[in-house]
């Protein structure tokens, strides 16, 4: 599941690596964005590559997981307040109704996950 997501984030745009504009998806806060290339460059360098962990969903959740990401150290995130990087990030869910992909857009509490991925993927 937590590949799965981070294909997702980088394929996407919204890691360092160029985006896959075959496969990217349009989320639905971007609705009003017509130009892929002013879509990219918004999400670019936002997020880390390496997703923090897993929170698994629990009876009754919508969305089997969510996998959250820690804004990358340059976003503008980051920089309007550092400590957004090291307490809050982005998620991407991994839906029970077998509906793709797609980014949660609101802050997701780092510290919220059931199992937290080995390295450091969390801006320090």
């Amino acid at each position: 599941m937590i590949e799965r997501a981070e294909e997702f984030v980088r394929v996407n745009g919204y890691t360092e690596a160029p985006p896959n504009k075959d496969w990217a998806v349009t989320e639905s806060s971007d609705m009003f964005i017509v130009d892929d290339e002013v879509l990219f460059r918004m999400r670019h360098g936002t997020l880390r590559a390496c997703a923090v962990g897993l929170y698994r969903g629990r009876a009754g959740d919508p969305f089997a997981a969510i996998v959250p990401f820690a804004f990358a150290p340059k976003s503008r995130a980051a920089k309007e307040d550092p400590r957004r990087a090291t307490e809050v990030g982005r998620a991407v869910v991994l839906d029970n109704a077998g509906r793709p992909l797609h980014m949660m857009h609101y802050d997701w509490p780092l510290e919220r996950i059931d199992v937290r991925r080995a390295g450091d993927c969390v801006a320090k």
